[in-house]
């Protein structure tokens, strides 16, 4: 999402009240479109069935945890999620 639609997210301009640039977090309450975003700011792309996967350990992760997650945490996840080996040990 660039800045050109970023009245369709925040009713003002966070630069025009005096506020820092609003910041994407991933918790319990992300959605598919969060992890959409987390990802296109990481030049990745990821198929319908690795978003809900991603988000679904988002989720998990941010409960078990009772916060959200850092970058690091979210680069692991999608590291697990896009590597074919990893896919592959998780499901034997």
């Amino acid at each position: 999402m660039g800045e050109e639609h970023i009245l369709e997210v925040f009713p003002y301009r966070h630069d025009l009240v005096g506020q820092p640039r609003p910041e994407l977090v991933l918790g319990k309450l992300s959605s598919t479109a969060s992890i959409i975003m987390a990802l296109e700011k990481r030049g990745i792309t990821a198929s319908e069935g690795q978003l809900a996967d991603m988000l679904l350990r988002v989720k998990s992760k941010s409960i078990e945890k009772k916060a959200e997650l850092d970058d690091r945490e979210f680069n692991e996840i999608v590291e697990r999620v896009l590597d074919p080996e990893t896919r592959v040990a998780a499901q034997h």
